[in-house]
């Protein structure tokens, strides 16, 4: 992600968030994990996939961020930050503001939650 990421460090930081939020996210949800169990994990859970890939539409690249886990349920991606009801559910939020395209595909194996962002030069892969 750095190589691709290369001299775009606000890109960087926001790719580090963006796929902390959503693997986490699989994690609590995907594979129903609790904080500690997540914190405690001696390796990565099979279950739960991350892939990362530059794209290039028209003049403009994206970074591509794809999160597979075996839960079908989309997230929710319509809560507000305001939403103070909720003790969680407020990191897509403040992501969702920040992206290109985001969303839930269903795969035979559960879902990929997308995201992308505009990258501001070519990268260079």
């Amino acid at each position: 992600m750095k190589i691709l990421l290369a001299g775009q460090p606000d890109r960087e930081d926001l790719a580090t968030l963006v796929v902390t939020e959503l693997v986490t996210n699989a994690y609590r949800h995907g594979l129903n994990l609790t904080d500690e169990e997540i914190q405690s994990m001696d390796a990565f859970p099979a279950d739960v996939v991350l892939k990362l890939a530059g794209i290039r539409r028209g003049k403009s690249y994206y970074l591509r961020i794809e999160v597979y886990d075996p839960n079908p349920t989309p997230p929710d991606w319509a809560r507000g930050l305001d939403d103070h009801s909720a003790l969680d559910g407020r990191g897509l939020a403040m992501i969702r503001e920040q992206l290109a395209l985001y969303g839930a595909i269903s795969t035979k194996s559960g879902k990929c939650v997308v995201a992308e962002y505009e990258l501001d030069h070519p990268t260079s892969s």
